[in-house]
């Protein structure tokens, strides 16, 4: 099954995994964006395996069963590949970036690494050693640890965990477990391949259908389960600055009004010239940082802000954001939209000149749209939303009962009330 639209194309590949492309003929670089369906919301709750997909993305750049670690790295360095892989919510990411000509070479690359990774008992043992030192570090960064606290609070089972896993979750894994759970987890119903830049659908299609023969089986996406059990929490820990984290509800990636909450979470904390910075930072001086922002995934969106600040500081800097949050209620002014509505539309732009960002975006689309989104409909959307349509969300959606129900999460030096 092949669908094509300007210069985007969507194949089913034989096994059932879905390739995306974008043609970027002005590109040199060539990037693949490899969407496997093993996220943290499906991993093992706690001590039974929690950090699951964040070892297996790990693992998967330690070699394959066809070569070490040593020789998979001098075979992909021989191609000019620059890779990465990572955990989140559903997927595990793996990226890789090369130019035109190596493309065939990394594409095959990518699907023996996913199709068979060595997952060998060294490998896994050094993975977990850098896995339990990756969630030591967070304590050393208060304002990471913050916003860890504020989304274990605020979201929903399994999707409040903090992708790095639990100690005791990782400590309980296995080489077997491991390499048994990532091929029953990881099939080809599921898998989202995107690619963009010089690139030739057809001949990539040929080398996956080729590199994947024989591959079989399907996933289920999770869903949001139980809702979070408190709306607040503080962990007292000795740091020079209070670092304060709140979240809100908002509109999901398909609901109809994301438009209009991208806009309005812009003009309440993105930048500069945003009313957070400017009335709490620039005017009163509280903090030295703060910010707001929107993010909407397909089935959950949240407004999130985060201020750090000076501990003799910090309530009145909480106060003074929770009044701009209700005077967010009243609505915005046209020069307020069109100031947001620039900045949004100048990060499109220039994300279209990324081919690593165009190549996540393709596969991002198809998992929560189902569709491939052009720039000039996304530019079209933004550009449609009115001022009524902002103030009307603003006074429907975000009153009262929407900052009563705010998830806070602070790091301080002492209680802050």
């Amino acid at each position: 099954m092949t669908t094509t639209t300007a210069t985007f194309r969507s194949t089913q590949l034989a096994c059932g995994a879905w390739l995306l492309s974008e043609r970027m003929p002005s590109m040199s670089s060539v990037s693949v964006a490899w969407l496997s369906p093993v996220g943290t919301a499906g991993d093992p709750a706690g001590a039974a395996g929690e950090g699951e997909s964040a070892m297996c993305a790990e693992l998967l750049l330690r070699g394959t069963e066809r070569s070490t670690s040593e020789e998979l790295a001098r075979r992909l360095d021989v191609l000019g590949v620059q890779r990465n892989a990572s955990a989140a919510v559903h997927h595990v990411n793996l990226s890789a970036v090369t130019t035109g000509p190596n493309v065939s070479g990394m594409l095959a690359c990518l699907a023996e690494m996913v199709r068979s990774p060595r997952m060998d008992p060294e490998g896994v043992e050094q993975a977990k050693a850098l896995g339990l030192q990756a969630i030591a570090a967070v304590r050393d960064e208060p304002q990471q640890l913050c916003m860890q606290h504020l989304q274990r609070i605020s979201m929903p089972e399994p999707f409040n965990r903090s992708g790095l896993g639990t100690p005791e979750g990782i400590q309980a894994l296995t080489a077997d477990g491991l390499r048994a759970a990532w091929h029953r987890r990881c099939t080809p119903g599921g898998t989202l391949i995107g690619i963009a830049g010089d690139v030739d659908h057809d001949a990539a299609c040929a080398v996956l259908d080729q590199a994947l023969a024989g591959w079989t089986g399907s996933s289920t996406t999770m869903v949001p389960g139980a809702s979070p059990r408190s709306m607040r929490h503080l962990e007292v820990m000795p740091t020079s600055q209070t670092h304060m984290a709140i979240s809100l509800d908002a509109p999901n990636a398909r609901d109809e009004d994301r438009h209009a909450m991208r806009l309005a979470a812009r003009v309440l904390g993105g930048g500069s010239s945003s009313r957070l910075f400017d009335e709490v930072r620039e005017r009163r001086a509280l903090c030295y940082s703060v910010g707001g922002s929107y993010s909407a995934g397909r089935d959950l969106g949240r407004v999130t802000i985060y201020a750090g600040s000076r501990p003799e500081r910090a309530q009145e800097t909480l106060d003074c954001i929770l009044r701009e949050l209700e005077r967010l209620e009243c609505g915005i002014d046209a020069d307020e939209l069109e100031r947001a509505r620039i900045g949004i539309l100048s990060r499109l732009v220039m994300s279209e000149e990324s081919t690593s960002a165009r190549a996540m975006a393709l596969a991002s689309d198809w998992f929560t749209y189902g569709r491939l989104r052009t720039l000039d409909e996304l530019t079209a959307d933004l550009r449609a939303v009115s001022l009524d349509q902002v103030n009307a969300l603003l006074a429907c959606r975000c009153g009262a009962s929407w900052r009563e129900g705010l998830c806070r999460a602070i790091v301080a030096p002492a209680d802050l009330a």
